[in-house]
């Protein structure tokens, strides 16, 4: 059986378009009703029926644009009730950008040098501002200063770096523009650890670093623009330096990590022939595999996630092995780098059946479909089912199970071959998945088993054609 194209869905444009272009519409105009204030603090949004009736979308693309309006802090879901606006927005946005930039730091230790740019962008508008001021020196910075000195005297280097970074605080907040300390104070914590790694590179003494902060307080306090912020600007560039020099230092010393990027190079994947499967069902799919004297199907897994009737999902496979382990409060940092190093529209294949546990639930959907991933596969228990499904994500497993995965298993190894059941599943494979099950085709067999289900696409279509038309199914298919 074939399936159109393109699905679509109308819009309260009255114009059709592609289906998953709709949440983001119908986020962006609920968005600007927010911050437009055609919708305020503490307003209820209408019932997901009730939205989907004004867009002419479905529920699961009100579901999804609900759920981004949510990361965005705009709104707050409660069970049982209707999505309430909140307004967090922006303290909110700035605590998530702060928590992604200190994630990016373990995979990409150059972050902190361009945490380092944009904060001497910051500062130099600080000083651009505190000089235009009849008074730019407050009693924070003062005091800050004073720390600093006191710190030097007594020989506290740590003190000290404390002191360096309230001094910089102080001075963003002294310019009393609330936007430049939102940004600031959510990075501050960043900072502090960055002054900490570049004031144990050079030989600077205290004694250099306090005239150093001194020099650029009597600037700011004579109103010299020019000199403090040339001054300021020297000294952040000298730190970068010095956090340049760390960072070779550390890189030296690090052992080399099992999974490396080029682990999740997804450059050879042939999109056009998994769009190309995406208009049929498994069923199609796997009929073509076998044509072609092929295996495929993940027997046991189903769809116990959210899937729209008549959707698939299709993309390439990122695999993750979990073993059994009795250790406890253990990060699962392997399926963790699985996820955050996925392509868009990848799938996430875990072979998790050596112990009992549900190794994917609610927390490990959100990240994927936040990392643009298409599904997640478990050879294994999922669990969490209600808010899986509330969230409009496909998540397969063998059955449901609330057990969790500590003490039990831990996933051990990724981006390696997994067998599951006759089937065998690699890297870059493709997925394809809706709610009769799971079908994977072996990279080098994409394009011959897409060309094979389109040819039994058409002759399926001829044949319903038949059938509509009140043909016989004897005569359609004559017994030989």
């Amino acid at each position: 059986m074939t399936r159109t194209d393109v699905e679509t869905e109308k819009s309260n444009s009255g114009l059709l378009r592609r289906r998953e272009r709709l949440h983001s519409e119908v986020s962006s105009i609920l968005e600007n009703r927010i911050l437009n204030g055609e919708l305020n603090i503490g307003d209820r949004l209408g019932s997901e029926s009730a939205i989907a009736s004004e867009f002419g979308v479905s529920t699961r693309s009100v579901r999804e644009a609900i759920q981004v309006l949510e990361t965005k802090g705009l709104v707050r879901r409660r069970h049982g009730e209707r999505t309430e606006v909140v307004r967090d927005d922006v303290d909110g946005y700035l605590d998530t950008l702060a928590v992604t930039v200190r994630q990016r730091f373990s995979t990409d230790p150059d972050y902190l040098l361009q945490l380092m740019a944009v904060r001497r962008m910051i500062e130099a508008e600080v000083l651009e501002i505190l000089t235009d001021l009849e008074n730019p020196v407050t009693p924070a910075v003062e005091a800050a200063l004073e720390a600093m000195q006191k710190a030097r005297d007594q020989k506290d280097f740590s003190g000290f770096v404390n002191a360096d970074a309230s001094f910089h605080l102080a001075l963003v907040h002294a310019t009393d523009n609330q936007v430049l300390q939102h940004i600031y104070d959510n990075l501050s914590g960043l900072i502090n650890d960055v002054i900490h790694v570049s004031s144990r590179v050079p030989t600077k003494s205290l004694d250099e670093a306090y005239a150093e902060h001194a020099s650029i307080f009597d600037l700011i306090s004579k109103r010299d623009k020019a000199g403090s912020k040339a001054l300021l600007r020297a000294q952040i560039d000298n730190s970068a330096d010095y956090l340049r020099q760390a960072i070779e230092k550390s890189n030296q010393k690090k052992p080399e990590k099992r999974n490396k990027m080029a682990d999740f190079d997804y450059s050879d994947t042939d999109w056009e022939a998994i769009e190309r499967l995406k208009k049929w069902y498994s069923g199609d799919i796997h009929d073509s595999m076998e044509a072609l004297g092929l295996w495929g199907c993940l027997e046991g897994i189903s769809l116990l996630g959210a899937l729209e009737p008549g959707d698939v999902v299709c993309g390439p496979a990122v695999t993750v092995l979990f073993e059994p382990s009795d250790r406890k409060g253990e990060p699962q940092d392997v399926y963790h780098n699985a996820i955050d190093n996925a392509p868009k529209g990848g799938i996430m294949v875990c072979d998790a059946s050596c112990a009992p546990g549900s190794c994917s639930g609610e927390l490990m959907s959100t990240g994927a479909k936040t990392h643009g991933c298409a599904a997640t596969v478990v050879n294994g228990t999922v669990r969490d089912l209600a808010q899986v499904r509330s969230l409009g994500y496909p998540l397969f497993g063998t059955m449901p199970s609330p057990i969790g995965v500590t003490g039990k298993k831990e996933p051990k190894k990724s981006q390696v071959p997994l067998q599951i059941g006759k089937a065998t599943v690699k890297p870059g494979d493709v997925i394809f998945g809706d709610i009769d099950g799971v079908v994977v085709i072996a990279k080098e067999h994409v394009k011959a088993v897409a060309d094979q289900a389109d040819a039994l696409g058409k002759e399926e279509a001829t044949n319903r054609d038949r059938i509509l038309a009140g043909e016989k199914l004897q005569a359609i298919w004559p017994a030989e």
